[in-house]
């Protein structure tokens, strides 16, 4: 069975600094279980302030960052000064901030070009974690509008890669190239965390999180996790829509 979590909160603000201390206990869980913590970081605007709050002076000193590997769920195919870049975004917002060794911070080399830069990654991904399909201790996913997360958008070819754990993925509505983390990766960590703001997005959270019945069309309700933990961290906007008595391990601060 799958833990679903629900946790709602007033602002973007207080979603924010909610997230960040999520992330950085989860951090220090998985570094007390297994001695270290992998994670995979998510880009767009949505987490820059949780990035910025792990980087702040009240929490990053709880981290033990020389035993914290972080990786990206996927990547734009621009390069890392851009600021399309997600690591770029990360870098500035967090990596510029703390004091985690340069060996730590697994990036995708976008200037490669999507199928070398993904084969790069995988092979990344191998070395630090030995495994066929790498199992992370924390995914941060975001959505979009139309149910994407990472880059796995509606109808794309990577959606259907099951032997791979990264797949270089043309996105045809914006007719470009990016690198993704599969959904056998994502459904083998052993925590995915949505992070979602905003009322644009409150009609794609109803339709996720009601649909019984995961579709090619809207990827992020093929996210189920074989771990069976998934958490939902949502302002108040983003969860608009949502029937609370639907969800018994919803809860709203």
């Amino acid at each position: 069975m799958i833990s679903l979590q629900i946790y709602i909160y007033p602002d973007y603000d207080a979603l924010s600094k909610a997230t960040a201390e999520h992330v950085a206990s989860v951090m220090n869980d998985a570094i007390t279980a297994r001695g270290k913590c992998i994670v995979a970081l998510s880009g767009g605007e949505t987490p820059k302030n949780v990035y910025a709050a792990l980087a702040s002076e009240s929490l990053k000193r709880r981290v033990d960052w020389e035993n914290v590997h972080i990786f990206f769920g996927d990547e734009r195919m621009v390069p890392a000064d851009d600021a399309q870049s997600n690591f770029g975004m990360v870098k500035r917002e967090l990596f510029s901030n703390i004091k985690i060794p340069q060996k730590n911070i697994h990036r995708i080399w976008a200037e490669l070009g999507a199928e070398e830069a993904a084969i790069a990654y995988e092979e990344e991904l191998q070395i630090e974690m030995g495994y066929e399909i790498p199992q992370f201790d924390l995914i941060l996913l975001g959505l979009g509008v139309e149910g994407h997360t990472a880059s796995l958008f509606p109808d794309t070819a990577a959606l259907h890669e099951t032997e791979r754990s990264v797949s270089a993925n043309f996105i045809p509505k914006l007719n470009s190239w990016r690198v993704t983390l599969t959904l056998a990766t994502l459904n083998n960590a052993r925590e995915v965390c949505f992070l979602v703001s905003g009322q644009n997005k409150a009609e794609i959270v109803q339709k996720v999180l009601d649909d019984e019945s995961p579709t090619f069309e809207i990827p992020a309700t093929l996210i189920s996790p074989i771990h069976g933990k998934k958490q939902w961290m949502l302002d108040a906007d983003a969860a608009a829509l949502l029937d609370s008595s639907k969800y018994p391990d919803l809860k709203k601060f």
